[in-house]
């Protein structure tokens, strides 16, 4: 079992309260959870060759009549306040909704012809709607068609109103559709999200019955009956008779709804203008469809959901979607679905297996919370130290990134990856050394002592004796490393092995349990820029992620951000105290540059070393001899990288023996 250090044991209990404190607005908002969702779009994607990068907006507006979800083909938007979502007492249960959501929308993005669904709505635009009803000629059905041909005749917005009201039914197949795409392809954690939603869905319908108890015109009516059925395969009639004018109006359309859910977008296309005849006979259109006038009046799309209604607003220019016909009795087979419509799953599917996601979420956005809280605390102690009369007067501000991001994982173990032996070196070197000063050592080869060495009775030297020699005190150290991220650092990639050395620094420090912290420094004009990678006692598992963010910037004023740092490493209660600078010996900056800047550090080296404290100034290249005009004896070379290792070991050993 592992042993943590108290500093661990504090971290983690400051990392549990903040995870207490953590809203939903919070969590749900959070770039984490946003990661997340991209970071599982992008494989997913990955799998039906999309060429853009999907996108996902989290929203907090808990107002009912507001979007819940939509996607556009390339942007997926979920409202996480959407009272739909926020009846969960429970943040797992409103997580594994939200979930469901996002699955449903990125069901869309991979089986939804965006292209062809953007079509049909121009055609209809056009006034080309015609239904192909070559198998039903009655009198009612051709009366229907009739009177939506009047009623586009009107003109262009009753045109609008048809091509949205027409959206609004093809959504509800196209619904059904992915979703059984969705579950025949996606195990797992994806699928059982929206197993979950969809459960969830079905409990909360409501029945022919409780809909007309509850005033709903026909219409609205009818279309919940249609989203039941084409999602769950019933129709929920409650007390009501088959014979009901609702009932009977959808009946000559199930069985083509049926089969344009396992079918082709084609055939939904045809099943939805079918649908607009065999119900028109219920519409009160400036009742029922008042939203769609209000929408094409300020053209605006609808996307509203509304009784568990999707409606989504499709804009695309291409579609990797896999077009091909599912059958619904393999579907049904693979995912057992009763009479009923819920869905039976085994433990593999079991919702609980999304805790493990939420919870690192969730520790993500404490950790987030935390940092800003950190952030906030730097820069008001830095506005309270005295940096030195030279550097009193300047405008100093700590930037702390609270976010590690996907890419910066990624970029720093394509860096690290070459550079983590030569930390592995620096461990091997130094670890004996400091295992020697934290324990009792028995040594060996001493002429007079209490103890003999049987092992040594025959040495001519007579050196037979061991002696005990104590732990020494004082073994432990702190480190503090500071980058040079000036523009000229940018000559012959000296950044970059700045970036190595701190990278190599963080790990062996990580790895032996010494505290450090890693600055990098610039300027903005006036103002000093201080970049605080790696501070001591944090996450310093993630904070090595930060090392991916080094690069070269503007201006420095290097005695600033010395001293800045030095104030923090002398708090520390270690007896070592070690800054590591690397930097091209070239301070610039407003009203300090040339030998008046050069003598500042050379003085701020001096106040330093007075106070037990050992400066290692880390040169790169032709950068040698301003370091060492400088600093003196206290530079060395990292140009060389594959020799840091031992040049610094040498000069920490003659260090911790002090």
């Amino acid at each position: 079992m592992k042993r943590h250090t108290k500093n661990e044991i504090s971290t983690r209990r400051l990392l549990a309260d903040a995870r207490a404190h953590v809203s939903d607005e919070q969590f749900f908002c959070s770039p984490a959870f946003t990661a997340y969702l991209e970071h599982m779009a992008a494989i997913h994607t990955s799998r039906y060759s999309y060429r853009y990068h999907l996108t996902v907006q989290m929203d907090w507006l808990p107002i009912p009549k507001t979007h819940l979800a939509y996607t556009n083909n390339q942007h997926i938007y979920i409202n996480a306040g959407h009272p739909i979502v926020s009846r969960y007492t429970k943040r797992n249960e409103r997580y594994l909704y939200v979930l469901g959501l996002f699955v449903h929308e990125l069901g869309h993005v991979l089986y939804t012809d965006f292209p062809a669904w953007a079509l049909f709505v121009q055609s209809v635009l056009k006034g080309q709607w015609r239904p192909d009803l070559s198998s039903c000629s009655s009198e009612r059905v051709q009366q229907s068609v009739a009177e939506i041909q009047a009623f586009l005749d009107k003109g262009p917005p009753y045109r609008q109103v048809i091509a949205a009201v027409l959206k609004h039914l093809l959504n509800i197949l196209e619904d059904a559709y992915i979703e059984l795409c969705l579950l025949k392809k996606f195990p797992g954690v994806f699928g059982s999200a929206l197993m979950y939603m969809r459960n969830d869905d079905l409990t909360q319908s409501h029945t022919l019955t409780e809909q007309q108890n509850a005033g709903l015109s026909p219409w609205t009516i009818a279309v919940n009956l249609l989203l039941y059925y084409a999602r769950f395969g019933k129709l929920p009639l409650g007390n009501e008779p088959a014979s009901h004018p609702c009932v009977q109006a959808l009946s000559p359309c199930l069985e083509t709804v049926q089969n344009s859910i396992v079918g082709t977008f084609s055939d939904r296309i045809q099943a939805v203008v079918m649908l607009l005849v065999y119900l028109w006979p219920l519409a009160n259109p400036e009742k029922d469809w008042a939203r769609f006038f209000s929408d094409c009046q300020s053209k605006q799309t609808p996307s509203v959901r509304t009784s568990g209604l999707f409606t989504e607003a499709p804009i695309g220019d291409t579609r990797p979607a896999e077009q091909g016909i599912l059958i619904l009795e393999d579907l049904c087979r693979d995912r057992k679905m009763t009479g009923t419509g819920r869905i039976q799953y085994d433990d593999a599917y079991l919702p609980h297996k999304n805790n493990a996601a939420l919870n690192d979420i969730l520790d993500q956005v404490a950790i987030e919370q935390l940092e800003k809280q950190r952030a906030a605390a730097l820069n008001t102690s830095v506005q309270k130290m005295d940096l030195g009369a030279l550097h009193n007067h300047v405008d100093i501000t700590i930037h702390r990134a609270s976010v590690i991001t996907q890419d910066m994982r990624e970029k720093y173990k394509k860096i690290a990856a070459p550079l983590l032996p030569l930390s592995n070196r620096l461990q091997q070197e130094l670890s004996r050394e400091l295992h020697k000063r934290k324990y009792p050592q028995t040594m060996p080869g001493y002429a007079l002592g209490k103890r003999i060495d049987t092992k040594r009775l025959y040495r001519p030297d007579q050196k037979i004796f061991t002696k005990n020699v104590p732990a020494k005190k004082g073994f432990d150290m702190a480190v503090a490393v500071l980058l040079d991220e000036s523009g000229s650092m940018g000559s012959k990639d000296r950044y970059k092995y700045a970036q190595a050395a701190a990278i190599i620094l963080q790990d062996f420090c990580y790895r032996l349990h010494i505290p450090m912290m890693v600055y990098g420094h610039s300027t903005s004009g006036d103002l000093v820029d201080l970049y605080s990678y790696v501070e001591y006692d944090v996450f310093a598992d993630l904070d090595r992620y930060r090392l991916a963010d080094i690069q070269a910037r503007r201006s420095n004023r290097d005695g600033a951000a010395l001293r800045y740092v030095s104030r923090r490493l002398l708090e520390r209660p270690e007896r070592n105290k070690i800054i590591i600078l690397v930097s091209d010996g070239n301070p610039a900056h407003t009203n300090y540059w040339g030998e008046a800047a050069e003598e500042d550090l050379r003085a701020f080296r001096s106040e330093f070393v007075s106070c037990g404290g050992l400066l290692i100034a880390a040169a790169i290249g032709d950068d040698k001899d301003a370091i060492h005009r400088i600093y003196g004896q206290s530079f060395m070379d990292i140009t060389d990288l594959s020799s840091f290792p031992l040049r610094l070991t040498q000069y920490l050993k003659r260090h911790i023996r002090r």
